[in-house]
């Protein structure tokens, strides 16, 4: 017997109850601002990430990094290879990530319902929103990958949690604990 899709009307219902928290992937890989963007390269590129979150000294968010930020970075110093790979670059003459990063990022606080995070999603066209607390300190992301898995015809991507061992998101296993995500320490 074949499973099918839930019906994006089933969808709605089961996100239709949960928070940003109970949805979000969390710990986040994560770079602050005053690292090489060499450094941001090498971390994109061994986590396979299309973009980094990027954090001050407090890991409160001050934005993100995208793989063509990088590009179009590199395309304003050398529009060609060959001018770029002439240019014989100097390691202390690269860019901070703070240089270049958006700092026009999307984010909610963790009580946020779902129907809010997709609205968002939806109506600025973007990938993903990050979760801050009150202070701005970066709790998780959630990307339309971590809201797709709803759409999964096996119970497995239909639960919060799905992707992790155990099948409890963090956030949630915290407030069963009686904790507050950002005071619990199954994001350290």
């Amino acid at each position: 017997m074949k499973n099918s899709l839930p019906t994006g009307e089933a969808v709605l219902e089961q996100l239709s109850s949960r928070r940003a928290d109970e949805v979000m992937t969390a710990p986040v890989v994560m770079i602050t601002e005053d690292r090489l963007l060499t450094e941001a390269v090498d971390l994109m590129l061994n986590q396979k990430l299309k973009r980094l979150p990027v954090v001050d000294g407090n890991k409160q968010l001050t934005g993100m990094l995208s793989r063509l930020d990088i590009f179009q970075t590199v395309m304003r110093e050398a529009p060609d290879w060959k001018s770029f790979t002439a240019q014989k670059v100097d390691e202390k003459d690269l860019k901070n990530v703070g240089d270049i990063l958006r700092r026009d990022v999307h984010s909610v606080l963790p009580e946020t319902p779902i129907s809010e995070v997709i609205r968002l999603i939806d109506d600025n066209d973007i990938q993903r929103v990050a979760v801050v607390d009150a202070k701005g300190k970066l709790l998780g992301l959630i990307s339309d990958r971590d809201l797709l898995r709803y759409f999964k015809s096996d119970q497995e991507g239909n639960r919060p949690g799905g992707h992790e061992q155990g099948g409890i998101n963090p956030a949630r296993r915290c407030r069963m604990e009686g904790q507050q995500p950002h005071e619990c320490n199954h994001f350290n």
